[in-house]
């Protein structure tokens, strides 16, 4: 059995302790690396620590088997730019380009 309401309520009481202690306890947690160029994409600290919380709170939704939230925090992860590979457990952040010129000098059409 998935441990049923308890152990939702003890995942929920840790997650809460890890946002609290900060975006390294969260990263330390969820595992995931950052596989792109950290000279690309430069985050705030704001914006870092919504990152590893959206991971985190994935892969607790995994862990609880609830792959419709799982799916759902994907999805806004993706939204943002960021690209999760589970399989190797990496995330990448791409630039956004919305209606900015790339660095190559064309337009894509």
């Amino acid at each position: 059995g998935g441990g049923g309401p308890d152990r939702a309520a003890q995942m929920q009481a840790q997650f809460e302790a890890l946002v609290a202690q900060g975006a390294a306890a969260m990263a330390a947690e969820h595992g995931y690396i950052r596989s792109d160029p950290v000279t690309g994409v430069q985050l705030s600290p704001a914006d870092e620590a919504t990152l590893h919380r959206l991971l985190l709170e994935r892969l607790y939704a995994k862990r609880l088997r609830d792959f419709d939230v799982a799916d759902a925090l994907r999805a806004q992860l993706r939204d943002a730019g960021v690209s999760v590979n589970d399989a190797e457990s990496t995330y990448s952040i791409r630039p956004r380009t919305s209606g900015q010129p790339n660095h190559h000098g064309y337009t894509r059409v």
